[in-house]
């Protein structure tokens, strides 16, 4: 008696091992390689030139050729010390070839609040489509529900890009939003990513910090003949797996 309880048990250990390596085959029959995420930065730590069109600059480079299913970009920027900031000021985008996503556009300028929002306060950002927080511009609005609150710490969050293409001196947020990151799905990931920050107006002025670009890339999909290959394999591994199990 004691040796069929043994006996008993055991198979039924081995018959959980069997049906475990079973779920674990069936399992890998839908696996696909996982999606490359290239993540690059760069930390300038310049003042922007405050009321000059000319701007700030910085360049990184990505390597990998990959197909992008979607952008995003972080920035970091501070005022500098015995100076004061001025948000409203700011102009922004990020460029890869020829296709160019607008990050900020005078966030808070409209028809009747020209200078924009007159906030301080430090930034740390993040921009992705998408965002649960609307876009940039009317950051007052998303925040506090008017456009008079002021902020009274940093900036931080995650934002749709402003994406107005817009003359910044004429910008509203009415302006059309043609110019979001989605401006890169599809594009190949490799050549030079740049970062371009302007101040447009004096009274006010920011350092660049810090930026960093994270760029999704489209899980790849097996061929035909391999799926081909790995359902068969599949397929005979289940009925082995199957017969044994029974057993």
């Amino acid at each position: 008696m004691r040796n069929l309880s043994l006996r008993t048990g055991l198979e039924s250990v081995m018959k959980t091992n069997c049906l475990l390596r079973l779920a674990t085959l069936l399992s890998l029959a839908g696996v696909t390689a996982q999606a490359a995420v290239i993540i690059t930065s760069d930390s300038p730590n310049s003042v922007i030139p405050d009321d000059s069109a000319t701007g700030l600059t910085s360049t990184v480079h990505v390597t990998e050729s990959q197909t992008i299913s979607s952008v995003s970009v972080s920035l970091d920027l501070s005022v500098p010390s015995g100076l004061n900031g001025w948000i409203g000021d700011l102009y922004a985008y990020v460029q890869h070839g020829s296709d160019l996503a607008v990050l900020l556009n005078r966030p808070g300028r409209t028809d009747s609040t020209p200078d924009g929002y007159n906030d301080g306060q430090n930034a740390s950002l993040t921009f992705t489509d998408g965002a649960v927080n609307g876009d940039i511009h009317d950051y007052r609005f998303t925040l506090f529900g008017n456009e008079i609150t002021p902020l009274t710490s940093t900036l931080g969050g995650i934002w749709a890009p402003d994406g107005r293409v817009a003359d910044p001196a004429t910008v509203t947020a009415a302006s059309p939003r043609s110019a979001t990151l989605s401006q890169f799905t599809g594009g190949s990931s490799d050549g030079s990513w740049t970062l371009f920050i302007a101040d447009l107006s004096g009274g006010g002025q920011y350092r660049l910090d810090s930026w960093s670009l994270t760029v999704n890339e489209f899980t790849p999909v097996p061929e035909p003949a391999s799926m081909t290959v790995l359902t068969a394999v599949s397929l005979g591994g289940w009925l082995l797996f199957r017969r044994a199990c029974r057993r």
